[in-house]
């Protein structure tokens, strides 16, 4: 039941994420429906679940989409890891507010990762352009798009997952 219940989601945020979201952009950006994912879903699993189930969400996002293979597989898993540990030791259960604000910090953080990794290939860009142009604005969708998503992951995984995962 439990891998039907993580193959179902995956299965509709690539659908989403690769169709209707490209009908729905703002300002030129969408949001990234994985790492949404990923953050939401470890504030419900333990720790080895979250670094299993962030790598694989990374890794299956580096194949549909990724520019840098492997990037999404090593950041997911440590998003997994982080929001895991974070929630066993000091939260002891998710809540909604620290859930969305993990969802705007880590979208800034992977998007800050990928300029990073692109400014290296390339030698001229604006930091401060690209930021607001795109970073910004895409980890604000994220973030209200994290919102209902943060309902069903809740209702969900408490109906199909045992305690914690």
């Amino acid at each position: 039941m439990k891998a039907l219940f993580y193959i179902l989601w995956y299965s509709i945020l690539i659908i989403f994420q690769t169709t209707f979201l490209n009908y729905a952009e703002v300002f030129n950006v969408k949001p990234n429906l994985m790492l949404i994912f990923v953050v939401l879903l470890c504030y419900f699993i333990n720790i080895k679940k979250g670094v299993i189930i962030g790598g694989i969400m990374g890794f299956l996002y580096d194949i549909l989409v990724g520019k840098y293979i492997g990037l999404n597989t090593l950041m997911f898993m440590y998003i997994g890891f982080l929001i895991c540990l974070f929630n066993e030791k000091v939260l002891k259960q998710p809540r909604i507010l620290i859930s969305v604000v993990s969802v705007f910090v880590f979208s800034n953080i992977v998007g800050l990762i990928y300029f990073l990794i692109h400014s290296l290939a390339v030698s001229e860009f604006n930091f401060t352009l690209l930021y607001m142009s795109i970073i910004l604005p895409e980890s604000i969708y994220s973030t209200i798009v994290s919102i209902p998503m943060y309902l069903l992951i809740k209702k969900t995984s408490t109906v199909l997952l045992d305690d914690k995962g």
